[in-house]
């Protein structure tokens, strides 16, 4: 057998020989076929795929490179959640200045709606991370020993006019309280969550903040998920700025009802701006 594969070898080399151009050919043939398995192997790891070389070597996607750019697709969302932040935080405050400088008693009111209007569906876009989660984002202010809603989305016409919390809720407590209270789970053991028993709507993840000046707090702006961990640090974070810049308006608003019902010679005894407008 050997003789004959000598044979065979010695024949092909007097072939060669014979034909001046055959070995710059063969060669070139060879480096291309070599370079195109290299490209196409090269391909294919990029794409993630396990690739073996004659069935010896097995090379597989670097999972280093891999976590590396998922990170810095996060990053990169992180800094687009960031940007929308700022331009929102931005826009409220040059509004609540030109509602409180610039405008008539008569313009206030519809003015101060537009801007609930703009901000609240804001703040629900911006925190939103899961496809098919929906918040609803609400400024409760007190209402007696209980509170409701001042402004918010997501709820019922009939909810926005007749649901109240008790000061024992979550957003009770963050109101009397002046804590943050933020659950990634509300029906998790000993969360301070109570369901309201006419709620119609199941929510898992809570954030509830004050929205005050020193300890002097005004109301609570609560965002919930429907989603579990709907939430993060940074999120509490964010709905702080917002909260903080709210007081500003909600105090202006408790100033004006002060004037109008003045203007109506009603009694002004001091607690009017709690929560009755």
């Amino acid at each position: 057998m050997d003789r004959i594969a000598e044979e065979i070898g010695k024949s092909l080399r007097d072939a060669i020989e014979q034909v001046p151009w055959a070995m710059p050919v063969i060669a070139a043939i060879v480096i291309l076929g070599i370079s195109l398995f290299i490209l196409m192997t090269m391909g294919r790891i990029q794409k993630g795929s396990e690739v073996s070389i004659a069935g010896i070597v097995t090379i597989k996607p670097n999972e280093t490179v891999e976590q590396l750019k998922r990170d810095f697709e996060s990053l990169n969302q992180d800094d687009k959640q960031k940007t929308q932040i700022l331009k929102l935080l931005n826009q409220l405050t040059v509004e609540i200045a030109n509602v409180i400088c610039n405008a008539t008693n008569e313009e206030f009111l519809e003015i101060r709606k537009s801007i609930y209007e703009y901000l609240l569906p804001g703040i629900g876009i911006v925190l939103t991370k899961q496809k098919g989660n929906n918040h609803r984002v609400a400024i409760f202010v007190q209402d007696g020993d209980t509170l409701r809603i001042h402004q918010g989305i997501g709820y019922s016409s009939e909810g926005k006019r007749h649901l109240r919390l008790a000061m024992d809720s979550s957003a009770g407590y963050t109101f009397t309280t002046g804590e943050i209270y933020f659950s990634g789970d509300v029906l998790t053991a000993g969360n301070r969550f109570r369901a309201h028993p006419k709620a119609t709507k199941q929510y898992r993840s809570l954030i509830c903040v004050p929205i005050k000046c020193g300890d002097h707090i005004l109301g609570v702006l609560s965002v919930d998920g429907e989603e579990p961990h709907s939430f993060t640090k940074d999120d509490v974070d964010y709905l702080t700025y917002f909260a903080n810049s709210l007081y500003i308006l909600l105090h202006f608003e408790m100033f004006m009802d002060v004037v109008v019902e003045s203007k109506k010679g009603g009694e002004i005894d001091g607690t009017h701006g709690s929560g009755s407008y």
